[in-house]
């Protein structure tokens, strides 16, 4: 009847309301387009959370990884389901990205996650 979490330091009984928990969810690099490059250009979110959210944008176009964060653009605390957006800064361009949505809060549910992108016009 309780629930545990892990972490580095040990395992502990959630057995608060107002436990701050840190949660990802993250995908593999992902091939957003099939051949041509693409810019990502915001991430789309439909959500209830007590707490805050980032969405993480990792490229490699330039041979190594490189990650940038941006924030969601909207209420922190939604009790109940609402909408929100992360605009992502210019620059980003790429054919394989992969995302990260972190969570640090009470509670969290996520209903719907989705990237937005557009194909380049610049070529490889």
């Amino acid at each position: 009847g309780v629930l545990v979490g892990c972490a580095e330091d040990g395992v502990y009984a959630l057995d608060g309301l107002n436990e701050q928990i840190a949660a990802v969810v993250a995908t593999g690099k992902l091939d957003m387009t099939g051949r041509t490059l693409s810019i990502p250009v915001e991430s789309h979110l439909e959500y209830a959370l007590a707490g805050i959210a980032t969405v993480d944008v990792t490229t490699t176009q330039d041979g190594a990884p490189e990650t940038y964060s941006y924030p969601l653009d909207a209420r922190p605390l939604a009790e109940d389901l609402t909408n929100a957006r992360a605009e992502f800064g210019r620059g980003l361009l790429g054919r394989h990205f992969a995302y990260t949505l972190r969570l640090t809060g009470t509670h969290a549910h996520i209903n719907d996650w989705s990237v937005l992108i557009a194909p380049s016009n610049r070529s490889i």
